[in-house]
């Protein structure tokens, strides 16, 4: 989902949260427009959905008004009403902040430059905090793939065919990866997002990449490899790249 997308729904959202009364068709508007965005608001809105079957069994299905005045405490069902009403209240307050702060974000990624969108869309992602975090960067890393992956285009000179790697040992979202062997004189294709990534080619036979205060080495098997990226060497130095700064690269594997 683009991010004008996700601001044109949570604009409408907005204007359905202003309201002061709350009914069953409402809530369900609500989910149909904000279904899906973002774990934190699908938390929100089953929340409330579960609360408003609560509070219906008393409201017999009638439109509730999204206040505490002249609410009446005469039986004990008036408590029950009252006790959901209160939760309902809260959880309507926490869905308003979400679906600004979603929207706000949205605003910033639809007006910026590819590489803007890339740092607001990750900001959304960043801003979920608590137990719900991880889940959001799970679940909403394929839109931050879809709005600003960069491609990689390998290509492999006078070595030996080039397998590729069909499973990574866990999922990265924003990553993908040839999935045919290259032969010589042959190319693939890889996904990625826009990182700024640091390549220590110094190692004869290794060559360590950082990214995100990560680090990986990989094992090239022969000092007489030679890897160039847009033209710009990379073995025998320390170089960051920003991919973030083009939408496609290519990367020159070469033997001798």
């Amino acid at each position: 989902m683009d991010p004008k997308t996700i601001r044109k729904r949570v604009l409408a959202a907005a204007r359905l949260l202003t309201s002061p009364t709350l009914s069953k068709q409402k809530v369900e508007d609500l989910a149909t427009l904000l279904g899906g965005i973002n774990p934190r608001l699908d938390h929100a809105l089953a929340e409330i959905k579960r609360t408003w079957s609560h509070l219906d069994k008393f409201q017999a299905g009638e439109v509730v008004e999204l206040t505490l005045e002249a609410l009446p405490i005469h039986t004990e069902k008036d408590k029950k009403r009252k006790k959901y009403l209160l939760l309902l209240l809260s959880l309507w307050k926490d869905l308003k902040a979400e679906v600004k702060r979603v929207e706000a974000q949205a605003a910033a990624a639809a007006a910026t430059s590819p590489a803007g969108k890339a740092g607001s869309l990750w900001n959304v992602i960043a801003g979920a905090k608590g137990p719900l975090g991880l889940v959001t960067i799970l679940a909403v890393g394929w839109v931050a793939l879809q709005v600003t992956a960069v491609t990689l285009t390998i290509s492999n000179q006078g070595c030996s065919p080039i397998n590729p790697v069909v499973n990574l040992p866990f999922p990265v979202a924003g990553i993908s990866l040839p999935r045919e062997t290259i032969p010589d004189g042959g190319s693939g294709v890889a996904t990625l997002p826009p990182l700024t990534v640091t390549v220590d080619g110094t190692a004869s036979r290794t060559v360590r990449l950082t990214a995100l205060k990560l680090s990986m080495n990989f094992e090239l098997g022969s000092p007489g490899i030679s890897l160039t990226l847009d033209g710009q060497p990379l073995r025998g130095r320390v170089t960051t790249i920003n991919l973030g700064s083009q939408k496609s690269h290519s990367l020159l594997i070469s033997c001798r």
